[in-house]
Parts: structure tokens; sequence; C-alpha cells
């Protein structure tokens, strides 16, 4: 996985120039729950470009007042007429908590937004601080974000997420295969999540805090 940093990042949009995703837990786990919100105001969000999703910026929002997901977009590249008048119908809703430039070049093509988890979904989160991913949703949830839809070019990752959900047999058959070992009934089918490729600009000294409660950096398994 790629780590979050402004550096980093800024080198790979400059080699991308407009599309890069970057992938990590928190899209796979964390980003879905974003379809229960307005679908106007996620076409509006989505007229930017996705570069990558995180937990918290450790250099300029290390601070989280409430569960949020961070989405870093590329502003340059967007198909869109007016970046103010979009960035004003973004501001205007509920889930909105604020927005910044990502670098600080003051002409930075990145561009971040801090979006706050619904509250019925605030378990979810919780769960999946502590890598429980088999307990972040319920079966309608699960049916509603994380059905595989074989028109769709990311159905095969899809999938494999709903069975890390579910702790799929199959799945952990061919993990113990793959890996060697047994795996115990109780552990998740994913590794703990790893905050340098979770928050963006984290370094292992990094506070991060939800509530003033500290996140804690997990090794991975």
């Amino acid at each position: 996985m790629e780590l979050l940093t402004e550096d980093n990042l800024q080198e790979k949009i400059i080699d991308a120039r407009e599309k890069l995703i970057i992938n990590n837990r928190t899209r796979k786990f964390l980003l879905p729950l974003l379809g229960s919100m307005d679908p106007s105001w996620i076409a509006e969000v989505n007229k930017f470009y996705s570069v990558a999703v995180g937990l918290a910026d450790g250099k300029y929002y290390p601070y989280l007042e409430e569960p949020s997901i961070l989405l870093l977009k590329n502003v340059k590249s967007s198909r869109i007429d007016s970046f103010n008048e979009s960035l004003d119908i973004i501001k205007e809703n509920q889930y909105f908590i604020k927005d910044y430039i990502f670098a600080d070049a003051i002409d930075s093509w990145l561009h971040m937004f801090v979006v706050r988890i619904p509250k019925n979904f605030e378990n979810a989160y919780n769960y999946f601080l502590q890598s429980k991913y088999s307990m972040m949703y319920n079966d309608t949830q699960k049916k509603r974000f994380f059905t595989p839809n074989r028109t769709k070019l990311n159905w095969q990752a899809k999938k494999k997420v709903r069975e890390i959900l579910d702790k799929s047999p199959s799945a952990k058959t061919e993990l113990e295969l793959k890996l060697n070992v047994a795996i115990p009934e109780q552990a998740e089918l994913d590794s703990k999540i790893d905050l340098n490729y979770e928050v963006f600009n984290y370094e292992d000294n990094t506070f991060i805090s939800v509530n003033q409660q500290k996140l804690e950096f997990n090794e991975q398994q």
C-alpha cells in the first residue's frame, strides 16, 4: 500500500495528472457507507477526482472532534465549471465538517474534504478502528454497500471485501493455504489497520485523536 504523505501524493499526482486512486482499508471498509448519504450531495463531491481517503491528517487535521472520514480530491483535473460553486453546495450539507488545501503551496491541486460519519454508522467506525471488520455492518448494510455487481469493473474487489466481512469459510481456507497457517475461528480475515496507510502525513510519534481518545498504532498481523 502507498503512504499517504504529502510529498508522496504530490509526486504521484504530477505523474498521473488526472486520475489516481490510492487503495487502503479505509477505502475498502469505510468509504462505502457514504452511500447512505444524499445521492445528489455525493454526486457533487464526486465531481472531483478521488485520490485517497483516510482517517485523519497528522499535519493538518490530527484532532478529530467526532468520527470522520477524509476525502482527498484532485480539483485541477476535475470536470467542473466552477470550483467555488460546487464548494458552496458541499458545505451546506450536515455531514460536511471542513475543507482545506492539502499542501503548503496555495496553488496545490490537492484539496481535502472532511466528512462526518453518520450517527448510525459510528459503531461501524469504532469496530474498524479495532480492525474488527466482521462486526462493522449488519446483513442489510452489507447487502446494500458490498454486494458485487458483475457489470462493474471493481466487482471482484468488492467480492473479496464482502468475504472478509462475512468471514467466508472458502476465503478463510484460501487464506490459510496462502499463508500456510491455521487461522483461529475468532480471527478476522484481513490484517489489522496500520495508521501509516490510513492517516495522511502519519509518523510513528504523531498523536491522532477522536473525541480526545488517541488512535493507537497497530502492528500488522
